[in-house]
């Protein structure tokens, strides 16, 4: 497994393994618009008593301000930060998410929202195995192979704990 903390990878790893990182995003934060559904506290259930919980605030109008906080069976919750933003690419919304340490890393996961449950896919870094140099080469290679078998891992489900946040 990969060094670094694999923000809201934490949710992944104890699901599926590392989530696929990258260098570049899959778009620009700036031409992206705040999806007022993500918005509140989520949680996505795991087995035994460990959970992950999501919190999205409105950061600005084209980012998030999001909180991910582990709980595990034995002591205190690991609490990571980020920013994120959402691309759509092919009818498909992606979170980009950085984490706010010194880390330039982008985490990618897809997602799709029905009533109070956010389903949710990670590329799989078994699948990519290069990196990008800009961001036109990356949504070129995910528009080229997302639909293939293996280019996302088993997807989880987040229900909605609390209302919207805005």
């Amino acid at each position: 497994m990969r060094s670094i903390s694999c923000f809201l990878g934490l949710i992944l790893i104890i699901l599926t393994g590392c989530p696929y990182e990258s260098s570049v995003p899959l778009g620009d934060a700036c031409k992206s618009v705040v999806d007022p559904a993500l918005l509140g506290t989520w949680v996505i259930p795991a087995s035994g008593r460990v959970r992950d919980t999501l919190v999205f605030l409105k950061f600005n109008d084209h980012e998030y301000y999001i909180e991910d906080a582990s709980t595990g069976r034995n002591g205190p919750p690991i609490v990571n930060r980020a920013r994120g933003f959402v691309t759509t690419l092919e009818g498909m919304n992606f979170l980009n998410f950085i984490e706010l340490t010194d880390s330039a890393k982008y985490f990618f996961f897809k997602y799709r929202m029905t009533n109070d449950r956010m389903v949710i896919w990670s590329p799989s870094d078994d699948f990519i195995k290069q990196e990008f140099g800009s961001e036109a080469e990356i949504v070129r290679f995910f528009r080229q192979n997302m639909e293939r078998d293996g280019f996302f891992e088993s997807p989880d489900t987040a229900r909605r704990l609390s209302g919207i946040h805005k």
